[in-house]
């Protein structure tokens, strides 16, 4: 069905002026001999001594013997790029110019490095500053000395490209190279008989007044540049002269590019973001399957009237049969493929149109694999099922389908295009574009105006551009069957659409930029304020409609180029690492604006973001990344902070270890978020407290096998006051000698203004780290008193309970402040094993099903060992080590408490058994560790350094002081522990799975002693 009809057109006559032939260039490699040569050209350097300038490695740019040159992939070819009256010197792989040389920041261009630097480059020079380590530092001048060659002078650095034995290198003075390389250019006497032909035709005035120019300007003075510039214009003027040559009825189907799909090439066609379609070179035709697509070409330069566009296309909406066929005939089959033009769409023929009863390709074997056929009320039918099939219907004058397309002043463009959209089993076939001049008349049908004036969009967008749609709308309104009133409309809303678009954009640009500002209070005030003012100075805009993309709204989580985040920089401002200044082009701590995991991977963990990276071999050097907020009122705050970390080498994300996140001194753990892929990933919040109105916020780095951490989002709230009643101040604490004797932790928290000492008793079993301060008051009299928590659902306490015994009457009620760090541990039993060992820094609840012992002592070859209950707790003491029992097994699992204090970090040991609450990434040769080797459970020796390692909250076992070559320690029916001793001298009885008796242990499984031991 056409959209529009146009009016009729009289009877015409069809009169084209010959074609002429444009002419080509030819492509040569020879010397190049001029800057305006060399900018036409691929090519590559050689210096004085023979050497080739290239790219051998990542990066670095060298020389190499000519002879020693291949050229494939060594980065050795180049071009030029125009830049601001410059030149950028991309770098090339092959002596073709197709394929560029890239590296992990980009396409490679050649480019120095800062002043001081001694190498030349092929890294990104396109950045925001284009240059990779500094401003300017890939922008060149070029010269060329008659019978020395080319100079470059690096405009960023003031110095010029120059050589030595081995590499590329910055020279004070003038060093010339000699440029070879595949040249395109003109023959000039076929440009001046093209010239001689094209010279008297009608053609459009401003290529004519250019042709004239550029031939002026060549027989002056001949030059490279100069025979480019008339060859083009030559060329433009055949266009041209075609174009304005043709008369009524006048066919113009050559100035189409590739009309008939004979090559592959669609690069007149804009294909509008979307996917390009299938293209078959043997049988000349285009398909799209199952797909959205919408492809238009414009043609410049065009004489004013009406034309017509023709092509040869179908369109199967769904899947073919006589479903459809019925659907067709009944007109409910949707159309899904229009040819359009700024003035009119028309639907392209649908299959059934043209069914045959004829079999037009192929054999009807029964498979129909070339035309498809179905039945209908008896009669067969077929239509195309494939390229080379539809080819054949076309060229039997089947599917043919035209649209009218206006030009509304001489040198106007004519657009025209085809466009679909996917449907399950829907195909697209076309070919066989043509062109043809029908009117000198601009035609419009007043029915189409009127459907385009009611579909005007109404969307946000500038209001210029609205005003200037509205007026459009009036005008045609007025005349409807104007087709430049109708154009000018369909221009105006198009650059309405383009506004509205550009509306949404900047709206979600705006919000990006709000909740940029909304996610920190850490920044730079200045640079802050500065960037806010430009917030509300373009929100203002929008609201207003006034907004156009010259005021540079910019997305912050849009990746944007290498280390472009001057937008950003008063986010990187008040940090330092090291007690060194951020610096965002260094390579400690910087903003990251290119990175794109985040957009991905679901996390929305996107730019701009702090990082802290090095190779992914290595991990992270010990350092301290800091920023410090002063002007605070005094309180209890809340510091959250959004932290990615990756372990090197991208091993399990599980194992990353090694930073902290801290907030007035108190840390906590932030290397266990969830994991993403190879990071974890985590919003973590730690509480710090304000005495000075200084809060000091740092990322710990030590002992870490991270290699990249990112952090983001650092804000800090404060969420309660130092006192409620009263402020304590001057903790001192103290632990009782045992903690396994059953008494209470006692611990004595100062004295008061009279000096009178307070003892609190603390009566829940585990000590949680109640107040770290003094009661201070003038009505305290008492010499002892007991304490009780109140505490929130995470185990921090909030305020305590004071009352004192010599006034029973007497409470007072302290927030507590100040609270030692809370920590978490991790206790697990293997299900097969069923021992583990665990030991923490704070007393731990036994969970149900298992059994807690100590190992006291040696005894002969065996350890004794103590279930801890039998000594009176009911809990494991903090700094215990412990040997876990639990015949069910006991899955892995985290218990958090408050660390007793502790006077220093010698080795946690209880008997011969040692805990540490670090990992252990080499365990020292002589030690123990619980194992299961061979289904056998035991303490096995550690042969050699370095080769085991052991987990946090876990212990080992010292060798016994009774001496003996022990190898490991086993457990027996009765629980104890029996020592396997004494292999090596002599005393043991071994023998192997047969009852043969050895000398010595082997390889594989030995009985010894009527104990089975493998040896590996």
């Amino acid at each position: 069905m056409k959209k529009l009809l146009l009016m009729a057109v009289a009877a015409l006559i069809s009169v084209s002026a010959m074609a002429i032939d444009k002419v080509q260039k030819k492509t040569t490699t020879k010397e190049i001999t001029s800057v305006e040569e060399l900018a036409a050209a691929t090519f590559k350097l050689t210096n004085t001594d023979g050497q080739v300038m290239y790219t051998p490695t990542n990066w670095d740019i060298k020389v190499i013997a000519s002879a020693d040159f291949t050229g494939n992939g060594q980065g050795g070819f180049y071009k030029l790029e125009p830049y601001n009256g410059h030149w950028l010197i991309p770098v090339y792989e092959n002596a073709d110019g197709t394929t560029r040389r890239k590296f992990w920041a980009g396409d490679q261009y050649v480019n120095s490095q800062p002043a001081g630097g001694n190498v030349i480059f092929g890294l990104a020079g396109t950045n925001s500053q284009h240059g990779q380590d500094g401003k300017d530092l890939a922008v060149w001048d070029i010269t060329y000395s008659e019978g020395n060659g080319f100079a470059f002078h690096c405009v960023g650095r003031d110095i010029y490209l120059g050589y030595d034995a081995e590499a590329a290198r910055p020279s004070n003075s003038i060093v010339y190279w000699t440029a070879t390389g595949k040249v395109a250019q003109y023959d000039a006497a076929e440009v001046a008989n093209a010239y001689n032909e094209v010279k008297g035709l009608n053609m459009q005035a401003s290529v004519k007044t250019a042709l004239e120019a550029a031939k002026s300007a060549y027989d002056a003075a001949p030059s490279f540049g100069k025979l480019t510039t008339y060859g083009d214009a030559v060329n433009a003027a055949i266009v041209s002269s075609e174009k304005y040559g043709v008369s009524v009825g006048g066919d113009l189907t050559s100035i189409l590019v590739n009309p008939h799909f004979n090559t592959n090439d669609l690069s007149a066609w804009n294909m509008n973001g979307k996917a390009n379609p299938g293209v078959d070179t043997n049988n000349h035709d285009c398909e799209f399957y199952q797909a959205d697509f919408n492809m238009s070409m414009t043609i410049n330069g065009m004489k004013k009237g009406t034309y017509e566009i023709g092509m040869q296309a179908f369109q199967r909406p769904g899947w073919p049969g006589t479903d459809m066929y019925y659907a067709y005939k009944a007109g409910t089959c949707e159309s899904i493929a229009q040819l359009y033009t700024t003035a009119m769409e028309t639907d392209v023929p649908n299959i059934m149109s043209e069914a045959s009863t004829t079999l037009l390709w192929g054999e009807d074997n029964g498979n129909h694999p070339n035309d498809s056929k179905f039945n209908v009320d008896g009669t067969t039918y077929y239509i195309p099922n494939s390229m080379q099939g539809a080819s054949k219907w076309f060229d039997a004058d089947h599917y043919k389908t035209t649209a009218k397309a206006v030009v509304t002043e001489n040198g106007g463009d004519l657009t025209f295009g085809f466009k679909g959209r996917n449907i399950g089993g829907g195909w697209i076939l076309f070919d066989n574009f043509t062109l043809k001049y029908i009117s000198e008349e601009v035609m419009v049908d007043a029915s189409e105006s009127k459907k385009l004036i009611a579909n005007i969009p109404t969307a946000k967008m500038n209001k210029d551009v609205k005003a200037a749609m509205d007026a459009a709308v009036t005008a045609l309104e007025a005349d409807k069957t104007n087709g430049s009133l109708y154009n000018a409309l369909k221009d105006a809303i198009s650059k309405a659409n383009v506004s509205i678009e550009e509306y949404v954009v900047a709206k979600t640009a705006l919000d990006a930029q709000k909740a940029l500002m909304d996610a920190t209070n850490v920044y730079d005030a200045a640079g802050f304020a500065a960037y806010k003012a430009a917030w509300d100075a373009n929100s203002t805009k929008y609201e207003n409609c006034t907004l156009t993309n010259e005021d540079g709204v910019v997305n912050p989580t849009a990746a944007t180029g290498w280390h472009a985040s001057t937008a950003y920089n008063f986010l990187l401002t008040p940090w330092t690492i090291g007690g060194q200044a951020a610096n965002n082009f260094d390579k400690s701590l910087y903003m990251n604006t290119w990175s794109t995991e985040g957009n991905g991977d679901g996390t929305k963990f996107t730019t701009p973001f702090f990082e802290y990276w090095t190779g992914d071999d290595n991990s992270l050097a010990d350092n301290t990344i800091s920023t410090t907020v002063t002007g605070l009122e005094n309180g209890i705050y809340n510091v959250s902070v959004w932290v990615r970390a990756r372990a090197k080498n991208k091993v399990d994300a599980d194992d990353a270890t090694g930073i902290t996140l801290s907030a007035n001194g108190v840390s906590i753990d932030v290397t266990e978020g969830t994991k993403v892929g190879q990071f974890n990933i985590k919003e973590y919040t730690v509480e710090g407290i304000v005495t000075d109105g200084t809060l000091t916020i740092s990322l710990d780095v030590k002992d870490a096998n991270i290699s990249w951490l990112s952090f983001k989002n650092v804000k800090y709230t404060k969420v309660a006051e130092l006192t409620i009643e009263a402020e304590l101040t001057n903790i001192q604490m103290q632990e009782t000698e045992n903690p396994l004797t059953g008494d209470m932790t006692t611990y004595v928290v100062g004295s008061d203004a009279e000096g009178n000492e307070f003892t609190f008793i603390f009566t829940n079993g585990t000590y949680v780290g109640a107040s770290l301060y003094t009661v201070n008051d003038e009505d305290c009299e008492a010499s002892d008193g007991t304490a009780t928590l109140t505490l929130t659902e995470d185990g921090k306490a909030l305020e305590a309970t004071v009352t004192f015994t010599d006034y029973a009457d007497f409470e007072k009620k302290f927030h507590v402040t100040g609270l030692i760090p809370y920590t978490t541990a991790n206790m697990a039993v293997n299900a097969d094993a069923k021992w583990g060992t665990f030991v923490a820094p704070f007393n731990v609840a036994i969970p149900a099903g298992v059994t807690a012992y100590v190992v006291e002592d040696v005894e002969g070859a065996s350890l004794a060992m103590t279930d801890i209950t039998e000594m009176g707790v009911d809990y494991i003491p903090a700094y215990t080590p412990v040997l876990l029992n639990a015949e069910e097994g006991l899955a892995k699992t985290d218990v958090k408490g408050f660390a007793v204090p502790r006077e220093n970090d010698n080795p946690i040991e209880f008997g011969p058994l040692t805990g540490t609450l670090k990992p252990i990434a080499k365990v020292e040769a002589g030690k123990y560790l619980l194992q299961n080797q061979g289904g056998k459970v035991g303490f096995y020796k550690v042969p050699e350094e370095g080769t085991l390692k052991l987990g946090a909250n876990r212990c080992y076992l010292t060798k016994p002081a009774n001496g003996g070559d022990v190898k490991a320690f086993f457990f027996d029916e009765a629980t104890a522990i029996k020592a396997l001793d004494a292999l090596t001298s002599g005393k043991a009885e071994i023998f192997d799975m047969n009852g043969r008796k050895l000398s010595k242990m082997q390889k594989g499984v030995n009985i010894v002693n009527g104990v089975k031991v493998l040896v590996k």
